[in-house]
């Protein structure tokens, strides 16, 4: 982890902070570090398996390894293109057709409705699926 002094791995790492640090949920409004709290030996422990000397590169040590313990005891999330996954019960495609003067069939609009929720859909990617 450091160019001089004590090496130290990331598993080790990882196991100090998940016996000492605990992340909070319901604090989590308040930013990654408010989330997380540790107990009075995480700092001790940490100490005894890094030489450190300066007391800025050991805080800042200190911070990293609460992100560490931040990002792996939180729930992960399923993400789906930047949008949070939920469960349809109903879901209807209408398709608006226009007989031209040729007696040709052309797609208008395309609708999806999830639940009630009804969003358009571009009619370009519906038609390369349409045999006409």
């Amino acid at each position: 982890i450091l160019k001089s002094g004590k090496s130290i791995d990331k598993e080790t790492i990882l196991s100090i902070v998940n016996k000492h640090c605990k992340f909070d949920p319901t604090k989590e409004s308040a930013g990654y570090l408010a989330s997380v709290s540790c107990d009075l030996e995480f700092k001790n422990e940490l100490a005894q398996n890094l030489d450190i000397k300066q007391k800025w590169v050991f805080d800042n040590v200190v911070v990293q390894s609460k992100y560490a313990a931040y990002y792996s005891q939180k729930e992960p999330e399923v993400i789906y293109f930047g949008e949070n996954t939920r469960k349809v019960n109903e879901r209807v495609i209408e398709l608006t057709f226009t007989i031209n003067s040729d007696k040709s069939v052309s797609i208008s609009k395309v609708t999806k409705i999830d639940d009630g929720d009804t969003k358009d859909i571009n009619r370009g990617l519906v038609a390369m699926f349409y045999a006409r």
